[in-house]
């Protein structure tokens, strides 16, 4: 005996509303994976993201998989320790698959002269030479700009490379700048985030709520898409603003923008997006200065300024070691724009007990009888240095 079928106007997946309750259903799980998708990272060698969620202060990440600017009004600034080191001649140049150590060590760099380095170009996330992989960065637009500022560079003679890489590296050191920047976008950039999550809110909690409670009118679902179309919108409009008022040359407003405008999740995500478009050209130090508190600012400027000053120790090729004094002297620069003294940099971190010796780097402790740290391969630290213009060497413990 067959069973007969119920009457057709008892299929709710038949009707109107239940048809766009199942449709939603379906969708939404798929832009829910693309919604954690893209906040999941993986950091490789010279990659640093200052990152936070919710409210709370941004901290410094840096290799392998993370998740960076996930929750409302998030943030993820993206900065560069790059495994190759640009001179006038040329690259200094580390393969980015060896391992990330603070310390560079010349005897496993490669001097590779712009003469014979080949048309460099940008490959997704990867800036390639021919034969070689030279680095890789976190976005697609950060590795096209690398890439023409190396072909610049190479096709230019060398008395004009030295301007180029000395404007280059004056703006990513600018301290002022990044603060002004920031401050320039931060209103915009607050309405950003503010829309950006009331879209994520009605997109992944309002949306499931009126698909699950079963009957619902077609004018409230209207509403309902109306007023997500009207929040996406905005997002769209105000990252917009936001990356106008942030004036950087180096960001492609109209990509960033058409990925927002095209993809939902991506655009819930906007108050993230635009700012790690902005502030990539800016060296970590300085982000740093802009973006954390300070007690995670003494520690990031505590390893800049230890990693560059064993670098430069180390170095014995004249010119390697001239490039690291000049970095030096550029951090420098930084830390009296921040404001540090040399004794609050390296004063040990509040969980060194007293008189312990301690990693400049990492901070962390360690017990009587060594010297050196096995991590950042760096002497370790026995006591506060003086105060004084300009920080003291490390030194090693006694």
């Amino acid at each position: 005996m067959t069973r007969s079928r119920p009457p057709p106007e008892t299929w709710a997946g038949d009707t109107p509303d239940g048809i766009v309750s199942a449709l939603v259903l379906d969708i939404l799980p798929w832009l829910a994976a693309f919604f954690v998708l893209d906040a999941l990272v993986h950091l490789r060698r010279g990659q640093v993201v200052f990152a936070r969620e919710g409210w709370g202060s941004p901290r410094p990440l840096r290799g392998g998989l993370r998740i960076a600017g996930l929750t409302p009004f998030g943030l993820s600034v993206v900065g560069y320790e790059l495994p190759i080191i640009v001179t006038s001649e040329g690259l200094w140049w580390e393969d980015p698959e060896n391992g990330s150590p603070p310390v560079v060590r010349e005897e496993v760099l490669e001097f590779l002269p712009f003469e014979t380095l080949g048309e460099v170009e940008a490959v997704r996330s990867s800036v390639r030479a021919p034969g070689r992989v030279l680095c890789r960065m976190r976005a697609v637009g950060d590795a096209q700009h690398l890439a023409q500022l190396l072909n610049r560079l190479r096709a230019e003679p060398q008395e004009a490379r030295g301007r180029i890489l000395d404007a280059w590296e004056d703006a990513a050191f600018d301290v002022a700048a990044a603060r002004s920047r920031w401050a320039r976008m931060r209103r915009p950039w607050m309405w950003t985030a503010l829309t950006g999550t009331l879209e994520t809110l009605l997109l992944f909690v309002g949306l499931p709520w009126l698909a699950t409670r079963g009957e619902v009118d077609l004018p409230i679902w209207a509403g309902a898409f109306g007023a997500l179309l009207l929040l996406h919108l905005l997002a769209v409009v105000f990252a917009g603003w936001t990356l106008r008022r942030a004036r950087n040359p180096d960001t492609s407003l109209g990509n960033t923008l058409f990925t927002m405008a095209v993809f939902p999740a991506y655009a819930a995500r906007a108050g993230v997006q635009v700012v790690r478009d902005a502030f990539s050209s800016y060296e970590p130090l300085v982000l740093a200065g802009v973006f954390l508190p300070r007690e995670t600012l003494l520690a990031e400027a505590r390893r800049e300024w230890s990693r560059i000053t064993e670098s430069g120790q180390r170095a014995r090729a004249p010119g390697l070691k001239a490039l690291f004094e000049a970095r030096r002297q550029r951090i420098e620069i930084v830390l009296s724009a921040l404001g540090l003294s040399s004794a609050d940099m390296l004063s040990p971190p509040p969980e060194v007990p007293a008189g312990a010796a301690w990693c400049p780097v990492c901070g962390c402790a360690h017990r009587e009888g060594f010297s050196h740290c096995a991590d950042c391969e760096v002497p370790l630290v026995a006591s506060v240095p003086p105060s004084s213009a300009t920080p003291a060497p490390v030194s090693l413990a006694g």
